[in-house]
């Protein structure tokens, strides 16, 4: 079907937009981050010594809450809505916002053309779209399909100064003081307290970045139970870092990033070639990471901390 001036109306949404969406979600999950990092931090100065137990069941129960809160919100739009019913769907598509605008090569320079044929609601629609050309946040190497996500590598190299500053400010020190030896950071002054408060907002407004890149790198959002298990993951890629449960540094991240997807990388295809079972790798997946966990906290003085 063809349009023409006079067969609808045109919309024109600028690449802007994209941009535009991102640095809301990223402000709104850093200021919403923040509050529930605090107010985490409180209750974890009143469970002293149990805080690897309750922060397993606060985990638990936040995922239980957060399915009620989805089914009963109210949203209109009908790429997060059900068709039928009330909520939010499982898997929600950021095609239309900032799905991989920081990790594909392929980006829209020219304004999207959304348009509607007279006679036609919002509802029946068609969108045109303008062709893609590669773009400057990723690079495409050749014809072998691999991408380097550019744009992504640099936030994640702007987070790392970012934290590596901050460890090295007042404030850095004395939450590190506070964390590797409490009777020491109290003869010197130091409010562990303020400064377990401190730690816990600070890597609760990182996990809010983190988790809004890891959801534009892969285009889509997902509610509900998706998020029950991930923080398991991330925790064995820190441990088989080098890291402990009284210190981990940027090192240990990055190369127990690398260790942890590698042996996955290499481990799950040769598990799948062996034994011919369709849910076996996520099986594999599930024991390498608890098992790099336990061993993690089996040599750290049997996990008393």
């Amino acid at each position: 079907m063809e349009f023409t001036n006079t067969q609808g109306w045109f919309y024109y949404l600028g690449a802007g937009a994209a941009w535009l969406t991102l640095l809301i979600a990223l402000i709104i999950g850093v200021a919403l981050a923040a509050f529930v990092g605090t107010a985490y931090g409180l209750l974890l100065n009143r469970v002293k010594g149990s805080e690897m137990t309750v922060s397993t069941y606060v985990g638990f129960s936040a995922i239980a809450m957060m399915n009620i809160v989805w089914i009963l919100l109210r949203f209109q739009n009908g790429q997060l809505r059900w068709p039928i019913g009330s909520g939010l769907r499982n898997t929600a598509s950021l095609s239309e916002s900032f799905g991989g605008l920081l990790s594909s090569p392929e980006v829209y320079l020219e304004p999207r053309v959304i348009a509607i044929p007279e006679g036609l609601n919002e509802a029946g629609s068609v969108t045109v779209q303008q062709p893609k050309i590669l773009g400057f946040l990723a690079i495409d190497v050749g014809d072998s399909g691999f991408v380097l996500p550019l744009g992504l590598i640099l936030v994640f190299a702007l987070c790392c100064l970012i934290v590596w500053l901050f460890l090295r400010s007042k404030k850095g020190i004395a939450m590190s003081a506070a964390g590797e030896n409490e009777l020491f950071a109290i003869s010197n002054g130091i409010n562990v307290d303020k400064m377990r408060i401190l730690g816990t907002a600070v890597s609760t407004v990182l996990g809010a970045v983190g988790i809004i890149m890891y959801a534009q790198t892969y285009g889509f959002l997902q509610l509900y139970n998706a998020p029950l298990m991930m923080g398991f993951a991330a925790v064995a890629s820190i441990l088989i870092g080098g890291a402990s449960i009284e210190r981990a540094g940027i090192s240990n991240v990055i190369i127990g990033t690398l260790l942890f997807q590698g042996i996955l990388t290499v481990a799950l295809p040769v598990v799948n070639e062996v034994i011919d079972v369709s849910a076996l790798p996520e099986i594999i997946r599930i024991i390498l990471t608890n098992g790099i966990i336990l061993y993690a906290l089996s040599k750290a003085r049997g996990g008393r901390r």
